[in-house]
């Protein structure tokens, strides 16, 4: 009887343990305690057309276009672009979905085959991704759109 007892308080143990240490449980922190941000686009794509900003680079050779949402409102939108090509320039611009109103851009006068553009969501409706190069196309761009937790 003591011995079934004893496997028993050692099998509730191992599989209550990830339950109890917080391991495997949703919305925990990871090691270090900073929640990790949540990706809302992730895509390497090549240029696919026009430059589709409202505000653009003098010269633009062409452009990207994509769609993302925001989950929540007030919270920080980090969009990132990086062009494989280290000549590449490209800006980026965020409009409302109707592309008619400038959400956020990073300006017209990239220096880097990396920009980055940061800004506080108001809605969680569908805003468009605009990137566009201004100097030499690259064969990809890597585009990350994330949210603050």
């Amino acid at each position: 009887m003591l011995k079934k007892r004893a496997v028993f308080y050692v099998l509730m143990m191992t599989l209550s343990a990830p339950i109890l240490f917080g391991v495997n449980c949703p919305n925990t922190a990871p090691p270090g305690g900073n929640p990790v941000p949540q990706t809302l686009l992730q895509a390497d794509l090549a240029l696919g057309g026009p430059c589709g900003a409202i505000t653009q680079c003098a010269g633009a050779i062409g452009g990207i276009g994509q769609n993302f949402s925001p989950t929540q409102v007030g919270k920080q939108i980090t969009v990132t672009v990086q062009a494989i090509l280290s000549n590449s320039q490209p800006m980026i611009e965020v409009q409302d979905f109707n592309g008619l109103v400038v959400v956020a851009s990073s300006g017209i006068n990239p220096t880097t085959n990396t920009t980055s553009v940061t800004f506080t969501s108001t809605s969680t409706g569908v805003l468009l991704l605009q990137v566009c190069e201004c100097a030499f196309p690259s064969s990809s761009y890597n585009i990350t759109v994330t949210q603050a937790p």
